[in-house]
């Protein structure tokens, strides 16, 4: 078996830093940045495993399909293509109704006037559906196909091939 090595790009260290940088800077302490360092590290093990996450998920390819085939043949060779597009449909309608939720939340932490209270207020009410959210957001940079995915994924910032 072939070993894999990750070799990050300068890019990818610097910004990494900068990453971590921000956020010990951010909160005064390494906890939320050793988080994400975790969390990195985590994601690197699962690519060294997976290099090639991700599905193809042009819709192109299922109505090609179905121009093509009967029927029975189209239900037996689109059916998991299909199936991606529901689950991609699914997180992008969780994530609409929870930023628009969130923004609800925010609306009525803003009104607060002590800025403890509110930061407490955001704490409590704003930053679960970031949570959330980001959860939808890591499933979908899985499925979805590197070239459909206008942001940086999480494997990209930390290194190239």
């Amino acid at each position: 078996m072939v070993k894999r090595k990750i070799v990050w790009s300068h890019r990818a260290r610097i910004k990494l830093y900068e990453i971590l940088k921000f956020y010990y800077d951010r909160n005064q302490s390494n906890s939320y940045s050793n988080k994400l360092y975790k969390r990195f590290t985590k994601e690197l093990k699962l690519l060294k495993k997976h290099p090639d996450l991700g599905i193809n998920t042009e819709i192109e390819n299922v109505r090609g399909l179905k121009e093509v085939f009967n029927e029975q043949e189209f239900e037996r060779l689109a059916g998991a293509r299909k199936e991606v597009i529901v689950t991609i449909s699914d997180h992008i309608s969780a994530i609409k109704r929870l930023v628009n939720d969130m923004v609800e939340e925010r609306k009525k932490s803003n009104v607060i006037d002590d800025n403890f209270k509110k930061a407490i207020a955001y704490e409590k009410n704003v930053k679960p559906y970031l949570d959330e959210i980001r959860e939808h957001i890591d499933k979908l940079e899985l499925i979805v196909d590197n070239e459909m995915w206008p942001l940086p994924k999480y494997r990209e910032l930390l290194f190239t091939r």
